[in-house]
This record gives structure tokens, sequence and C-alpha cells, in this order.
């Protein structure tokens, strides 16, 4: 009887010490896992040393402008690489207002760069181009208006004051915008009114 009470008290010890290695190994998973997974997400952006600026712009109403004389301006704008860095596109916006910041989002008239159902949006070499991005050091000109050449011209504006533009590269087949490269301009003589 007492050999085997002996043996009953090692079968509890190696089952304690069991338990405490599963519980260990668990742990350790766990910790793995949560440091895999429980990362928070990086803010992707573009590379420092990004940059575009508006070499040239000019205001136009276009030929095919379906409200009338004046009711949705044009503007070409010649956009220059001046970074370090390849750019794939810009997301254009424009405001009508002085005290506001632009929110329009125009209509695309160059139908190698525009996205399809997506206004402001501007891939700056279209995708059967040989280089797909605008190079450091090279200039493409777009062109926005304010109309969709039909008759639904929900935001009609007949001035142009200030523009943003938003550069933004493709990895992955995702957009990355450039939040770093932002750039807001006023626009003069961009009036229809007069």
């Amino acid at each position: 009887m007492g050999y085997r009470l002996k043996k009953r008290g090692v079968s509890e010890m190696v089952s304690y010490v069991i338990l405490i290695v599963i519980v260990l190994s668990v742990s350790v998973g766990v910790y793995e896992w949560l440091i895999k997974w429980g990362q928070p997400p990086v803010d992707i952006n573009c590379p420092e040393g990004t940059s575009l600026f508006i070499d040239e712009y000019s205001c136009f109403i276009p030929s095919n402008c379906a409200g009338g004389d004046k009711s949705c301006p044009g503007i070409s704008l010649t956009l220059k690489n001046n970074g370090r860095f390849n750019i794939n596109g810009v997301l254009v916006t424009v405001s009508d207002k002085t005290d506001r910041a632009p929110y329009i989002l125009p209509f695309c008239h160059d139908a190698q760069g525009c996205i399809k159902d997506e206004p402001g949006y501007f891939i700056l070499a279209g995708p059967f181009s040989s280089e797909p991005y605008l190079k450091s050091g090279d200039k493409k000109e777009v062109i926005f208006s304010n109309d969709k050449t039909d008759d639904s011209d929900e935001n009609g504006i007949s001035i142009i004051v200030e523009v943003d533009i938003i550069p933004f590269i493709i990895q992955k087949n995702k957009r990355i915008m450039c939040k770093n490269a932002f750039i807001r301009q006023k626009i003069e003589n961009c009036d229809f009114n007069t």
C-alpha cells in the first residue's frame, strides 16, 4: 500500500508539469499570433521626395457643355513631376468659393487618362503606354470640367477659385495617395460670370 501512494504522488507531479508545459506553449503561441495580427495598420504613404506642381493652367468653356454657355467651366492643368519618384496619377478637386476647401470632383475630358465612373481621378499615362507613370522631370496636361457632357450637372459652378491635387502611385493594384505631396493652388482668371 505504501508503494502505491508514492507512485500516485509522482503521477500528480507529472500531471502538473505537463499542465504547466501546455499552458506555456499556448501562451507563447497566442503571443506570437498577437504580434503578427494585433499590430495597428501602418499608414502607407508615398516615399519622401515625391513632388508635383502646376506648371501652368488655363480656363475654358468646353464645346460640349450641356448646361449652357457658362455653367461648366473647365480647367487645363500642366503638371510637372519635380520629385525623385514616378507618379501614376492624380486626384483633382476644385472650389468655387474662396472660404471653402476644394470639394467638387470635376469630370475628366481626356479619354486616355480618365478613370471610368470616378470623377476627379486621372492616370498620368494610359495603360497602353510604354511607361504607365509620369517620370521625374516630365510634364503632362490634364483637362477637367464641371460637366459630364449630359444634362445631369448637379454641381453647376461658373467659377473656379482654387484647386487641390493629390498625386498617387499604384502598388500591387492599389492606389496609394501621396498625402505628403498634396498641393493647393489659388486660380485666377477662371470666372465665367463676367
